[in-house]
């Protein structure tokens, strides 16, 4: 970046040009990072299962738990942080392929982030909810399976790398929900040319 240094009023001060920063160079430096990081992740997949609570479908959190800290060899589901990935299939279709529903990231706990996440499914039907639950709704349906991917980052320096590999996936991948929200978005909001 070219730099100049001009004095005002005898202070110094320094003034730089509208040029952009190399991204060439930006992007030597974190593909290496963020394959070493990549290359450290476990993985590990679990299924959620659906119980009945009141009358209402619900994921069974305390066994998601459990078996989250068991897999992973914790004693508290703090310790799995890093990023998830929610994937949903409707097994009353033919053929039923699993899909890709959510992306998401956590630095202090993926179970907290998920538990929150499954509550939307009861808070969507409540009036003046937030237009973004309502990709929830049908998620615990009759005969919906949902299936969730943990990918654990278990150090510190590797946990600053967790958004940038959400939105690694996300744009990749491309979940469902994603889609649903841009969709709302462009109808509130259309571009106009």
């Amino acid at each position: 970046m070219n730099k100049k240094l001009i004095t005002v009023f005898g202070d110094e001060q320094m003034i730089t040009d509208n040029q952009k920063p190399p991204i060439e160079d930006m992007l030597t430096g974190l593909t290496g990072k963020i394959q070493n990081v990549w290359e450290s992740v476990e993985v590990a997949a679990f299924e959620v299962s659906i119980i009945n609570v009141d009358g209402t479908r619900a994921a069974n959190l305390t066994k998601l738990r459990e078996e989250m800290k068991k897999r992973y060899g914790v004693k508290r589901h703090g310790c799995i942080r890093g990023i998830y990935m929610i994937y949903v299939y409707n097994t009353n279709l033919k053929g039923g392929e699993k899909k890709l529903f959510y992306i998401g990231e956590s630095r202090k706990s993926v179970f907290s982030r998920l538990k929150r996440h499954f509550s939307k499914v009861e808070k969507q039907k409540i009036e003046g909810a937030p237009a973004r639950y309502k990709s929830f709704s049908n998620l615990f349906d009759e005969g919906m399976k949902i299936e969730v991917k943990i990918l654990r980052l278990k150090t510190e320096e590797n946990l600053l790398y967790r958004r940038l590999l959400e939105e690694i996936l996300t744009l990749s991948e491309k979940p469902k929900y994603i889609d649903d929200l841009n969709n709302n978005l462009v109808k509130r909001n259309p571009v106009e040319l």
